[in-house]
């Protein structure tokens, strides 16, 4: 068995897996808006694609953005950069899933029944952090016999390198941070948990996928793409940020309903096509070779 090609055909396998999660999100809001049309009489979105989790659509839309965020943290980056931007985009998206936005949103296939959700914040969120927790400490035993295996065979300790701990570092510091927001141990000034965790969480973990793709464009000392690639990569990036620009200045000059659900949706879209553009130049060899 050639286990490059084996490793390979897996690396491809997870990165289709992330557009086939989008694929099942975008079927079911297609469904959604289809059925709350015939129910209402007029054809409707949710304010934002995250409302939808108080719709049928909430079981697609929680386990597609857990399986997501570990696809994320699973995949390997061609560098330093990317590496740790996916990982934290990756860390994030759970937090999207798990903590509800408290717009709920007025369009629905099915009448909202009113319940507290803090109870399932409280059970998803506890058990995220201590999964947090312990993924970060076994990555790091992990890198550590990596390290000390890269020594020789007669050096028994690990190498603590700082550059390969930067990430682990900024990983564990976003899972402290989090259970101690949630907590109340920081400062009273600081917004509440339940209602804020889901917006931040968002913004993060979509400021992050943004700049996954733009390591593929200044790419420093490593491996660069080919012109055509780094030509869509850059096109992805400038996208990514003039949206958000355009779409928040829209938002905050006018009353328009749905511009968090335009917001979401084009930064989907965008790095949906970053995605696909390195899934097809990275097919054959799963990562650039080496400068």
């Amino acid at each position: 068995m050639d286990l490059t090609a084996s490793a390979i055909k897996t690396y491809r396998y997870l990165r289709i897996a992330m557009i086939l999660v989008v694929v099942a999100l975008a079927v079911a809001v297609a469904i959604e808006r289809r059925d709350a049309h015939r129910l209402i009489g007029r054809s409707c979105f949710q304010s934002s694609i995250s409302a939808y989790y108080y719709t049928p659509v909430q079981a697609i839309f929680v386990a597609g953005m857990i399986v997501i965020g570990m696809c994320l943290v699973a995949i390997k980056g061609h560098n330093r950069l990317e590496d740790v931007a996916l990982n934290l985009a990756g860390m994030l998206a759970p937090v999207v899933a798990l903590v509800p936005t408290s717009d709920r949103g007025a369009c629905a296939s099915v009448p909202f029944v009113e319940r507290d959700v803090a109870p399932n914040i409280h059970n998803n969120f506890i058990a995220l952090v201590v999964t947090g927790v312990v993924a970060v400490i076994v990555a790091a035993v992990i890198a550590a016999v990596v390290s000390g295996q890269r020594g020789g065979v007669g050096n028994v300790w690990p190498k603590f390198e700082t550059p390969d701990y930067i990430g682990l570092f900024i990983a564990m510091a976003l899972v402290l941070g989090g259970a101690a927001w949630y907590a109340g141990w920081l400062p009273n000034r600081l917004p509440s948990f339940k209602t804020h965790a889901h917006s931040y969480s968002a913004i993060a973990m979509f400021f992050f996928l943004g700049v996954a793709a733009a390591a593929n464009v200044w790419t420093g000392e490593s491996a660069a793409p080919a012109k055509h690639y780094r030509a869509i990569y850059l096109a992805v990036v400038v996208g990514m940020s003039v949206s958000a620009v355009v779409v928040v200045v829209a938002a905050h000059t006018s009353d328009w309903k749905h511009a968090v659900f335009a917001l979401e949706a084009s930064e989907i879209v965008l790095f949906v096509t970053f995605w696909l553009a390195q899934t097809a130049e990275l097919w054959q060899q799963g990562l650039r070779r080496e400068a």
